[in-house]
């Protein structure tokens, strides 16, 4: 049986998925072919699933480290107390980002899922940031308060068992930042990422729509495909299946070329000064816990 030596758990929109990328190039690593698969939050009891879950590493070599990242698990009141429990001994490690551009970010990956709202009434999402923060804080705010995360997870974790990125270091050295997470996993830290070498980047712009007509299209087409195909899928087949099936018609890369433009729209000022209110706070408490000055992320 094969489980996983270390879990990356998060924060969302802070380079997660260019570091499972980095991470599976390692030869010594081997990554769970899809990111996100977010095992331990589920509702459900997990304890009884443990077979089914580590089936996703079969694919592992013997001399491999093993492990996956779920971004859900940095704020999920279930997955911290069920990883301590069935994975004794397992390493950690969290990226974190400015909470105000991760909120932001944040803000238009969800609008793009429709605020994971079913069923969708259009007039109905939020017009704007202030609307979305105001009827979606648990889902835009929440998971950004990284030093009230951190503490629950230290509370059942050694200091040393918990490894954190900060995506600043990654956009800055990216080379000396991923040497670390190396030599953390337990892996060879000189390799030499062939990913580096293409200049491959952690910056993802994003995408916004590229007209209110095109969000409304995406919005309805992207509930249709969810309702009839996508859950239906995971319900039947597994999540696995479901997200290989998902990859392979190229749903993601199709909607984005039809309805969506890349890059967001900037921050104005009014709105990071209401994220920078929000998250000061707990900005001041992760200095704590990071030995690290962050004032430059309440800048407005």
């Amino acid at each position: 049986m094969t489980r996983p030596d270390f879990i990356g758990i998060g924060a969302p929109k802070a380079a997660t998925t260019w570091l499972h990328n980095v991470l599976a190039e390692h030869p010594g690593i081997y990554m769970t072919p899809h990111k996100d698969l977010g095992f331990f939050d589920y509702l459900d009891p997990v304890e009884h699933r443990m077979a089914e879950y580590e089936r996703l590493f079969d694919g592992a070599g013997p001399e491999q480290k093993v492990g996956e990242i779920s971004v859900v698990y940095l704020d999920s009141p279930r997955a911290p107390d069920r990883i301590h429990k069935l994975l004794p001994g397992v390493r950690l490690f969290a990226s974190l980002r400015n909470p105000v551009d991760q909120i932001y970010s944040h803000y238009w990956h969800l609008k793009r899922q429709n605020f994971h709202i079913w069923p969708v009434v259009i007039s109905e999402l939020p017009a704007n940031l202030q609307q979305a923060v105001e009827r979606f804080p648990d889902q835009l705010i929440r998971p950004a308060r990284y030093a009230e995360h951190l503490s629950r997870w230290l509370a059942l974790f050694p200091r040393e068992c918990l490894h954190l990125v900060v995506y600043d270091d990654i956009k800055a050295a990216p080379e000396a930042t991923v040497r670390q997470l190396f030599d953390f996993i337990g892996v060879d830290p000189a390799y030499v990422l062939q990913m580096l070498d293409r200049r491959e980047t952690a910056d993802r712009h994003g995408v916004a729509p590229k007209g209110r007509m095109a969000d409304i299209l995406h919005c309805r087409i992207y509930a249709g495909l969810n309702r009839y195909l996508y859950h239906p899928a995971k319900r039947v087949l597994g999540v696995e299946t479901a997200m290989r099936i998902k990859d392979a018609l190229q749903v993601r890369p199709v909607m984005e070329r039809l309805f969506m433009q890349s890059g967001y729209p900037p921050l104005g000022k009014d709105d990071r000064a209401m994220l920078v209110a929000i998250v000061r706070d707990d900005v001041d408490r992760l200095q704590t816990i990071l030995q690290r000055d962050l004032s430059h992320w309440l800048e407005i």
